[in-house]
């Protein structure tokens, strides 16, 4: 956005003035609480004529989706917390103007709201996605390295998701 000529600012949520927010044109939020901070942030937002675009990249906010998940359906102590979680991010989601999200599936479950979105790939750039494009070409006879990268606190839960494919590989390769 910067190289297009707009002023941007990141803000943590517990530290940004209701006046300087409101003050802004656009304010992208994602993953926020869904607490009284949260709600004056949209509200002064909107109080100002600001929109409020919602960034995603889950399907929290689809319930039918998300509770059928195995992130969902391995813990079922913590089902209803998930459940409350799932609620508050569509009531939050309701406030907003439009959507950002990362993939053509998750462009459907915002669908719902009824208000534009539009998917942003991914935040790499240009060129080291020109770069890593095509899968190097390996010896059979030769290592393989794995890298795992999570951006979540449930790394554990999140690596269970590739576990059994990692074991696999494992055993064909050790």
């Amino acid at each position: 956005l910067r190289a297009m000529g707009w002023t941007c600012h990141a803000m943590d949520i517990n530290r940004a003035s209701l006046e300087v927010v409101g003050r802004a044109e656009f304010v992208s939020i994602c993953r926020l609480k869904m607490n009284t901070r949260t709600m004056d942030i949209v509200g002064a937002i909107r109080e100002t004529g600001g929109k409020v675009i919602y960034d995603t990249d889950d399907v929290l906010h689809d319930d039918n989706i998300f509770m059928q998940s195995e992130y969902f359906l391995r813990d079922p102590k913590m089902a209803n917390k998930l459940q409350l979680l799932s609620k508050n991010c569509v009531t939050l989601m309701e406030f907003a103007d439009g959507f950002t999200v990362t993939t053509p599936a998750l462009l459907e479950t915002v669908k719902k709201f009824g208000r534009p979105a539009a998917i942003v790939n991914n935040s790499l750039s240009p060129v080291l996605l020109e770069k890593y494009a095509d899968r190097p070409k390996r010896d059979r006879g030769k290592t393989i390295n794995l890298s795992y990268l999570a951006g979540t606190a449930t790394h554990s839960r999140d690596f269970q998701e590739c576990k059994a494919a990692l074991l696999e590989l494992l055993l064909e390769r050790p």
